[in-house]
């Protein structure tokens, strides 16, 4: 095909067969480029299909996408903050504390599971002493030491978990199987126990009027006096005579020792002695007010 020919086209299309696998057109022969244009230059929005060089793709704004999703190995790895919450993390990022006073422990509302962790004002953790804060505990406390005894409140204590105590205590023991018994030989007005009962638990008693002891002595006093007296000595045993006779009444003729008038009685009383009686010096015999001794 001439240039002739070429000149000659001017509205419609060239095809192929205009065309030889040989010829080129000149670009000042085609209408509407500029002069230093090339036949090789191709607008992107007229790309439809295939897939382009990397070389020819230049760097792009991220806001000028809009659409879509990168393909995972396209993303390389991440170094730097992220901002928004992890739908599910498996690990937290832990770091050893021991100076805040006033910590929170985290907690979940099941044993296992995608959860949301929590904590609560009524559980705290002082990181700086060990101290860890809770309104009640359940559980073993076979571990636990350090426990302050004025703090249990409720409860009882195993008797294997009391050691032997030897210390006084207060209070009133309900049912007593001994009792400590100290010897006494100088208390001159002593009150013997008794009960109501000769066997079971009762309550010790004493009679002040009627029923005493002197340590110093050895006198028990009483108002009265029964059953066999037959081991008895130094008994006033009334008369006394030959074989069968009761006849007379036999009395020391010296007072060595202090004596009281009823003293022996327990009560107020008479007394009679066959004289004379002598009275060592410094030796006291004593006759209360409404009593009478008399010396025949």
């Amino acid at each position: 095909m001439s240039q002739t020919t070429v000149q000659l086209i001017k509205d419609g299309s060239i095809v192929n067969a205009d065309v030889n696998s040989s010829a080129a057109i000149l670009a000042s022969k085609i209408s509407g480029l500029a002069g230093s244009a090339t036949t090789d230059t191709t607008n992107a929005s007229n790309i439809s299909s295939g897939t382009l060089a990397a070389a020819r793709v230049g760097n792009l704004a991220a806001s000028k996408i809009t659409s879509g999703t990168f393909d995972a190995a396209r993303i390389p790895t991440l170094n730097q903050n992220t901002t928004g919450t992890a739908a599910i993390a498996t690990t937290v990022t832990v770091a050893d504390e021991s100076s805040d006073t006033t910590c929170f422990p985290l907690f979940a509302t099941a044993a296992t599971g995608d959860l949301g962790a929590k904590s609560g004002s009524n559980l705290t953790f002082n990181s700086s002493s060990g101290l860890l804060t809770a309104t009640g505990f359940s559980g073993s406390g076979t571990s636990i030491t350090g426990i302050n005894g004025s703090n249990i409140s409720t409860g009882t204590v195993a008797a294997a978990r009391v050691a032997t105590l030897n210390q006084d205590t207060t209070g009133t023991a309900a049912i007593a199987t001994t009792i400590t018994v100290a010897s006494d030989t100088t208390d001159t007005l002593c009150f013997p126990i008794f009960t109501n009962t000769g066997v079971g638990n009762n309550g010790a008693k004493v009679n002040t009027n009627k029923l005493s002891f002197n340590s110093a002595t050895g006198a028990l006093t009483a108002t009265s006096f029964v059953g066999s007296g037959a081991n008895l000595t130094d008994v006033d045993a009334g008369a006394t005579g030959g074989g069968s006779d009761k006849i007379f009444y036999e009395n020391g003729q010296t007072v060595t020792t202090n004596y009281t008038i009823g003293d022996t009685f327990g009560a107020a009383c008479n007394a009679m002695a066959a004289g004379p009686i002598t009275i060592n010096s410094g030796v006291t015999v004593q006759v209360n007010s409404g009593e009478t001794l008399t010396i025949v």
